[in-house]
């Protein structure tokens, strides 16, 4: 994935402003004793360290393909995303526990106006910085820029709910101090959770968006000769894309055509996406009862809820193949009674015999 300096500005501004604040929220701490301010501002610091850790996965993730990696290093971000997410968990609990005590063993805080004032500044500041880094996000799509700018805002929402419990504490409820700190460490313990599983997913691999197939399908459509696309496969979707699919082309176009089709559809859709492309190219059906029967299918299977789609219907000398995508741990019984269904159907309405079933693996996002 290729990051613009933009995301590097977003991580510096991260690191100096989350130090400057949890500096100021550790000074409010030291004056008003309160536990809540002092969990508050050690989310600030873990905001910090991991401003800190995104800027290292951004210049990391930057550097190009070597002999051992030759698909880059795009994927560091999601292991530093990991780290990230660690030390939210680490911090929420622990910052939790010792509210917990406090909650059992409350004590009265003195908490002067200027204490408040000041927690407010840092609210007022932070939220800045979260609508920066939001900015960022957006002109860049950058997963980690965007996980940094989540941390700001959830730091502006947490203070904003200390400050409500500071206030409730001087009109004498006590144990509110200790329930904020609590509410704070498990808000802190739960966004860690969600970054985690967040990574888990992108390293282990993801569907590709909707949007991203779609636009592929129109780019290739879009090139003289392409009658239909189909038979995608789509992986490392963000880092460093890999994308083949099939075209469906006139079977009377000579190879060296067919090729130049393919290489002009390879081209526009790298363009466009990065990565690598690779086409393989289909010869267009041109019997119309098996355009007929593919029409069928694909009318057929909206109705069926495990069937994610039919490629195609080829002819062959000992008679059909139809190539049908299910959808993810669809139990083979159901497969079967299916498919079932389906032979029954097509014999009923064409007449015809010998249908051979191929089963296709799906790597979309299922509908």
């Amino acid at each position: 994935m290729r990051h613009s300096q933009e995301t590097v500005k977003a991580g510096i501004f991260g690191i100096a402003g989350n130090v400057v604040l949890f500096l100021i929220k550790i000074i409010l701490f030291l004056f008003s004793g309160s536990i809540a301010i002092l969990a508050d501002s050690f989310h600030t610091l873990s905001d910090s360290i991991s401003s800190m850790l995104m800027l290292a996965g951004i210049y990391k993730s930057r550097t190009p393909p070597d002999r051992e990696h030759p698909y880059g290093h795009g994927k560091t971000e999601y292991f530093v995303m990991v780290f990230m997410a660690i030390i939210l968990v680490f911090a929420g609990f622990m910052f939790s526990k010792e509210a917990a005590l406090r909650i059992m063993k409350p004590i009265e805080l003195k908490i002067d106006v200027w204490i408040l004032s000041g927690l407010l500044f840092t609210i007022l500041i932070k939220e800045a910085m979260s609508l920066y880094a939001f900015r960022v996000v957006r002109r860049t799509g950058s997963k980690i820029v965007q996980v940094d700018a989540w941390h700001h805002r959830f730091d502006t929402v947490t203070s904003v709910f200390v400050l409500f419990s500071l206030i409730v504490q001087r009109f004498g409820i006590v144990r509110m101090d200790g329930i904020a700190g609590f509410v704070v460490g498990i808000i802190i313990a739960a966004l860690g959770f969600k970054f985690l599983k967040d990574a888990y997913d992108r390293i282990i691999g993801v569907p590709p968006s909707i949007d991203m197939v779609r636009g592929i399908k129109e780019i290739a459509m879009g090139v003289e000769g392409v009658r239909a696309v189909h038979d995608f496969i789509i992986s490392n979707v963000e880092s460093f894309p890999i994308i083949t699919f099939h075209i469906e082309v006139d079977r009377n176009l000579s190879v060296e055509k067919a090729h130049s089709v393919a290489d002009e559809v390879e081209k526009m859709v790298q363009k466009e996406y990065g990565g690598v492309c690779v086409v393989h190219v289909d010869p267009a059906c041109e019997d119309q009862s098996v355009r007929e029967m593919l029409k069928c299918l694909k009318e057929r299977i909206k109705d069926v809820e495990v069937v994610q789609d039919v490629y195609t219907v080829s002819k062959t000398e000992k008679g059909f193949v139809v190539e049908i995508v299910f959808k993810r741990n669809t139990e083979a019984g159901k497969k079967e009674e299916v498919i079932d269904l389906i032979r029954k159907e097509l014999v009923k309405r064409f007449g015809v015999e010998n249908i051979e079933f191929q089963e296709r693996p799906g790597f979309l996002p299922e509908k």
